[in-house]
């Protein structure tokens, strides 16, 4: 029993491509993201894996493994018998770093544990193509990943106010969004197949968010979804 255990475990572990079971869009987060966040006593953890193991997985892979050998070996390398904490230096610069990063981490979760409850629009006039195009940004859950002009989202991504900044063409934010990877290897966002009207409207919306040329505000995001929507409708801003 033990070898047949121990063949079955060191088969998942050497050839995972044979157990994959592909997942369907609804619960693929790569695909269609969705905002879950941890108990607050663990969103730390949770935040340190999305921004280690996303941005820097080198350095996620050192992080763990020190974590590791600090776990298991820091009373091998800490065998100081003294009970007062201030003459035992080794132990006291680990607990301290730990408190820090769980301390950030804690505190950066608790800032984007809300995000896309509210969607950043131009305060003034904003175009139907632009209104359009943050009720895509909202439905298809950009904020889980992006911030614009430094709020309401997490910066899992680079902020999308970005995009004007770099002086981006319409048509070359559709393509990026359809097909991601191929302008930039190695990136963690999906594609996304959208029509044509709305990739153009999102385009829009990216495109508008210059603060040296307009003021913005944030909108709830119901009442953007619901925006233009026939009166009892069940439906969220389009079908």
């Amino acid at each position: 029993m033990g070898a047949v255990s121990f063949l079955w475990a060191a088969g998942m572990t050497l050839f995972p491509h044979w157990f994959v079971d592909p997942l369907r869009e609804a619960a693929n987060p790569t695909v269609s993201p969705q905002v879950a966040s941890a108990p607050w006593f663990l969103l730390f953890l949770q935040e340190a894996a999305s921004f280690l193991n996303s941005g820097h997985p080198a350095l996620a892979v050192i992080l763990w493994v020190l974590g590791l050998v600090l776990l298991f070996g820091l009373p091998y390398f800490d065998r100081n018998p003294e009970k007062n904490l201030l003459q035992r230096p080794v132990c006291l610069a680990v607990g301290a770093a730990w408190a820090a990063g769980v301390a950030y981490f804690t505190l950066l979760g608790m800032a984007g544990a809300s995000c896309g409850e509210k969607v950043v629009l131009p305060a003034q006039d904003p175009t139907p193509a632009e209104i359009r195009g943050a009720q895509v940004y909202a439905l298809k859950n950009c904020a889980y990943c992006h911030q614009v002009l430094g709020h309401q989202g997490r910066r899992e991504g680079p902020d999308m106010a970005v995009v004007r900044q770099r002086k981006r063409p319409p048509e070359w934010v559709q393509r990026f969004v359809s097909n991601a990877r191929l302008y930039q290897p190695g990136t963690t966002m999906p594609g996304y197949e959208l029509p044509l009207e709305d990739l153009e409207a999102l385009a829009a919306y990216l495109l508008s968010l210059d603060p040296t040329k307009r003021g913005f505000r944030a909108v709830d995001r119901e009442d953007l979804l619901n925006f233009g929507a026939p009166a009892g409708s069940a439906e969220k801003g389009f079908p």
